[in-house]
């Protein structure tokens, strides 16, 4: 589709509010038409949030809070993506009026923002993570007093 372009036309709302995309603004694009065309099908919209929603003082531009906003209207579900926590990263798009689904922790987590509903899962079972936080120990890698983690008998969290 052409090279990116930097800066706060990273993303693009045109007429009713169709995005282009978050994170990146092509020089050269296909016909308006063929937008049209796909606006009826699109019911998602992932985008990463470090670096490409937001910058390193985690504060997006008002173009994108916008653009969020129109797609919603639109009955469009617009997804974060991250490795960052649940917390913070919900805390992170509150503090700009955003209440989103989010796959979180590198995809071991997804938790809708909106509901509180966890859709998705995959984490360690609790034998597994024992067995893996004592070899990143006997190595010296990790440093058990400050790795944070929630247990119960059935699975191991570390978020």
């Amino acid at each position: 589709m052409g090279s990116r372009r930097q800066g706060s036309e990273a993303l693009r709302v045109r007429g009713i509010g169709f995005v282009l995309a978050i994170g990146s603004t092509p020089k050269s694009r296909p016909s308006l038409r063929y937008f049209d065309i796909l606006k009826p099908m699109i019911r998602l919209l992932a985008t990463d949030l470090d670096g490409t929603f937001w910058g390193p003082d985690f504060v997006p531009p008002s173009d994108h809070v916008a653009a969020v906003h129109a797609l919603e209207r639109q009955d469009v579900t617009v997804l974060a993506a991250t490795s960052r926590r649940p917390k913070p990263t919900k805390q992170r798009l509150g503090d700009h009026g955003l209440v989103l689904p989010a796959i979180l922790v590198d995809g071991a987590v997804g938790i809708d923002f909106r509901t509180g509903e966890r859709f998705h899962e995959a984490v360690f079972g609790a034998e597994a993570a024992h067995d893996t936080l004592a070899v990143f120990q006997g190595y010296g890698a990790i440093n058990a007093d400050t790795f944070q983690c929630g247990m119960d008998s059935t699975r191991f969290k570390a978020f």
